[in-house]
């Protein structure tokens, strides 16, 4: 499949970048750019941060109009987060040391990328820490996965994949939990799945049936399994992708963390599935925090509640056929959700108390809330009395702010009286919310 055309690169014809495509970039600029300042906060002492950054269908660098393409997209925000870092008064720079790997099959499209790269100014950088590299990622990343572990000998890699495939079928889970596990569990992927082109071939039909292997899925998911949802489910097909083959492709991959959420701008129904696979629940968060900052331009499809990928009878059911953004009235409605959901699993699974951290790892792939939201309707609930939160190993608390290693346990004294739903939130969601809602 052949969606973007380098073929006259060299007369200046290029492809445009359409809404969606470069709504994805923006997301892969502002995670890139975020994370690295995450995992390099705090860290006054040190003078370097090494990290690779692998994008493995490259694409010719450039589009119409004067765009950038990925490979510029992640120079520029590795640059970016470098600058962000050293802005903040720290009294020794830190360097952000990283390895970048632009892979290409196609000799258009490479050659386009190469003169890109050669009249930016990284030109210097190219066969130091730029690498282009001509071929398939399938072919090519054993060597690159080699060359990591070089890079990193006592295990500590950190390796971001960016996997822009044109199609559904390129990438395979069961070769990312390969490089995963040669890389001690620390790779992370951002995965493009052109779902509208898949749920044009999902049916009852040789052609499905005999493509469906190459998905890499069938220890989790069968052809008839998607076969059935497609032609008994009233939801939109979209749903069942996020609520079926998400779960299915993190659980071959063996990704702890995962968000499973689609690209897609306002007006345009067009739009691409970025699955999110990493090894950290931070990773999990920062990618979050890129979608709520965004709003409009993303969707979930779902509930906004635990378990968001579940089909819930008392769910606003809207969430199912049309999805819901990450706007304001989102990010309150699974506040309120959760605030139920956190409360009932607290009094039944956390007796003896649980911290914070462990509490967010367990429960933030099954939510569409970053680690803020989950915080934030954590001490709500601890205003209202349905929780208790202690201070590490059950002192009392010096600040109000939920902190990693503080204990939340349920208060027995005072379980599930009625939430101060109109003190918190609008009269009409606190409406919507009481939906559902367990009874003391």
């Amino acid at each position: 499949m052949r969606l973007f055309d380098w073929t006259n690169w060299q007369s200046g014809t290029l492809p445009p970048l359409e809404d969606h495509s470069e709504a994805k970039l923006k997301v892969l600029r502002d995670y890139v750019e975020d994370y690295i300042c995450i995992l390099c906060a705090g860290s006054f002492g040190r003078d370097e941060f090494k990290i690779t950054v692998v994008d493995g269908f490259a694409g010719g660098g450039a589009y119409a109009g004067g765009k950038a393409g990925s490979p510029l997209v992640l120079l520029e925000a590795v640059e970016k987060a470098e600058a962000r870092i050293n802005s903040g008064g720290r009294q020794k720079p830190l360097k952000v040391d990283c390895d970048f790997y632009f892979i290409e099959s196609d000799p258009d499209a490479f050659a386009c990328l190469q003169a890109q790269l050669l009249t930016s100014k990284y030109a210097d950088r190219i066969g130091k820490t730029i690498f282009p590299v001509r071929g398939s990622f399938q072919e090519r990343q054993k060597d690159i996965v080699a060359k990591s572990q070089q890079r990193f000998p006592q295990g500590g890699a950190r390796v971001i994949f960016f996997l822009d495939q044109c199609g559904y079928c390129e990438v395979d889970p069961r070769i990312l939990k390969q490089i995963s596990s040669s890389l001690n569990n620390k790779a992370e992927f951002i995965i493009n799945f052109a779902v509208d082109t898949f749920n044009d071939i999902v049916g009852d039909h040789k052609r499905f049936r005999s493509m469906f292997p190459s998905l890499g899925l069938e220890s989790e998911l069968s052809a008839d399994d998607l076969i059935r949802a497609k032609e008994c489910s009233p939801h939109d097909w979209r749903y069942l992708i996020e609520s079926m083959v998400g779960p299915a492709f993190r659980n071959v991959a063996g990704s702890r963390f995962f968000s499973p959420f689609y690209i897609m701008p306002a007006g345009n129904h067009r739009g691409y599935w970025l699955l999110h696979l990493a090894p950290h629940a931070r990773a999990r968060s920062a990618m979050l925090d890129v979608y709520w900052r965004n709003a409009n331009g993303h969707r979930h499809f779902g509930n906004p509640g635990l378990n968001m990928l579940a089909f819930k009878a008392d769910a606003d059911q809207s969430g199912y056929f049309e999805g819901m953004t990450f706007d304001d009235m989102t990010r309150r409605k699974a506040q309120l959700a959760l605030a139920a959901d956190f409360a009932r699993v607290i009094n039944d699974t956390h007796v003896d108390g649980v911290s914070f951290k462990d509490f967010s790892e367990l429960y933030c792939n099954q939510t569409i809330a970053n680690t803020s939201l989950i915080a934030a309707t954590l001490e709500q609930l601890a205003i209202d009395n349905q929780i208790l939160i202690k201070g590490a190993k059950g002192a009392p608390k010096r600040s109000e702010k939920i902190q990693a290693n503080d204990i939340i346990r349920p208060n027995h004294q005072l379980f599930f009286p009625a939430l101060n739903f109109k003190a918190a939130f609008p009269p009409h969601i606190a409406q919507q919310a009481k939906v559902g809602r367990p009874s003391a």
